[in-house]
């Protein structure tokens, strides 16, 4: 996995990199699979020296000394495109496929099972675009009593697995 994150094309201007795509990458993967909520929890509790050093040794990086801040990483992402991303997890699903790992989970001995979800994956308080989902909430103002409505634009995603 870390030729795939070391391998991704990065758009960033090569003279100003301090951080190589797999040590930004991993840390959203490691963000995720640790369960945090946001890019500066993650910023606060993987920036300790112990964290570091094990990331450095995941990564075959003996040398890092420091984590790069959330606005690094968000900056990094906001400028990839995104099938960089949809590649590396094309290519893990492929060596999943080849290893067999998943014909144990196979219906019947024959069939995949797809698993179906729809999310919210970005909200607004004001229109975002004409394919903005909009929710009206009603709720009561406790310091006043007064009824009031709370609007907001979201969109959503339909995926299948």
């Amino acid at each position: 996995m870390n030729k795939l994150l070391k391998d991704v094309d990065d758009p960033r201007h090569q003279s100003y990199i301090t951080y190589d795509t797999e040590v930004l990458l991993m840390m959203v993967i490691l963000k995720n699979a640790c369960n945090l909520k946001s890019m500066r929890e993650m910023t606060n509790e993987f920036n300790k020296e112990e964290c570091i050093k094990n990331l450095g040794k995941l990564l075959g990086n003996e040398d890092l000394e420091e984590l790069p801040h959330y606005d690094t990483i968000n900056d990094f992402l906001s400028r990839l495109n995104p099938a960089e991303l949809e590649r590396i997890r094309i290519d893990m699903i492929k060596k999943l496929f080849k290893k067999r790992c998943f014909d144990s989970y196979r219906i019947n001995g024959e069939y995949w099972g797809i698993a179906i979800d729809g999310t919210g994956i970005f909200t607004f308080d004001k229109k975002h675009c004409e394919h903005c989902l909009r929710r009206v909430y009603k709720y009561t103002d406790k310091e006043t009593g007064e009824e009031k409505t709370k609007t907001i634009y979201m969109h959503h995603v339909l995926e299948a697995s």
